[in-house]
């Protein structure tokens, strides 16, 4: 009985990528905002100690993401080879990482047609098995592909790439796509004395 292992994937509404063989590595890094957060902090209460008024700021997607910090995932020498297992060529492949990268209309934006310039890059999800990038995560996660490093490696006599080593940055949407943390699972405010 041969056992399949599952591939990881990234796609959209429209186009896939599956990938060939397991990554070289996988790094998750996240960078904080320390001195936005030290400020908010420090002003909830003003100079006479009292709070401030309660002011409700509703914030944009990005504004969110941007207070939270940045969270990044790298998937270093990915190897596309051939055809793959959905018939997709290592040139397929590769354009579609790359267009990825390039800005689209918002469809909340207005219709195709207008003379505004594309303001985003396209959502996509991304799953590999049961990776997790923390541990109340889930097994798919939405992200936007901020960078793709193409090197093609082997070509046919007509010039047709066959092999290609891929890296890819990946940036996800959500604010906190880690998760929760295990240990805050308990009741709020409890201490020992």
């Amino acid at each position: 009985m041969t056992m399949l292992l599952p591939r990881a994937k990234l796609w959209d509404a429209k186009y896939s990528v599956e990938f060939q063989f397991n990554p070289k590595s996988v790094s998750v890094s996240h960078s904080a905002r320390l001195k936005e957060i030290a400020t908010a902090k420090n002003s909830e209460t003003n100079d006479l100690g009292s709070k401030p008024e309660d002011k409700t700021i509703s914030l944009t997607k990005e504004q969110e993401l941007e207070r939270m910090g940045v969270t990044t995932v790298k998937i270093q020498e990915l190897c596309f080879d051939g055809i793959d297992s959905t018939g997709h060529s290592v040139l397929y492949n590769c354009g579609t990482l790359l267009g990825w990268t390039y800005p689209v209309q918002d469809s909340n934006e207005g219709a195709e047609g207008t003379n505004e310039p594309p303001t985003q890059i396209p959502e996509l999800q991304f799953q590999w098995g049961a990776f997790k990038l923390g541990y109340g995560a889930g097994s798919i996660t939405v992200v936007q592909l901020t960078q793709a490093d193409v090197k093609y490696e082997r070509f046919t006599d007509q010039g047709e790439p066959i092999r290609a080593t891929v890296s890819v940055t990946l940036q996800p949407t959500a604010p906190n796509p880690l998760g929760t943390n295990p240990t805050s699972a308990g009741q709020p405010a409890r201490c020992r004395i």
